[in-house]
């Protein structure tokens, strides 16, 4: 799954990066993705029907038990 906001960002509106303003529960934001990998469960809202063989956009309606690691990369 690919996430994003919500309907009409990201692969919705061609014009916009789907990393700006991206919206996430709280407990998410505090986390820099560039160094960290964020691990626990999620609730996820898929925003168009799958597609075998193909990403589905989804946005994240909340998150519980999460764990960070060190990112490698």
């Amino acid at each position: 799954m690919g996430i994003y906001s919500g309907p009409g960002f990201g692969p919705f509106d061609p014009g916009l990066n789907e990393e700006d303003d991206l919206e996430l529960p709280a407990n998410l934001k505090r986390y820099d993705f560039t160094k960290v990998s964020v691990f626990g469960d999620f609730e996820v809202c898929p925003l168009v029907p799958e597609k075998e063989g193909r990403m589905q956009p989804a946005c994240i309606e909340s998150d519980k038990n999460l764990v960070s690691k060190k990112s490698d990369f």
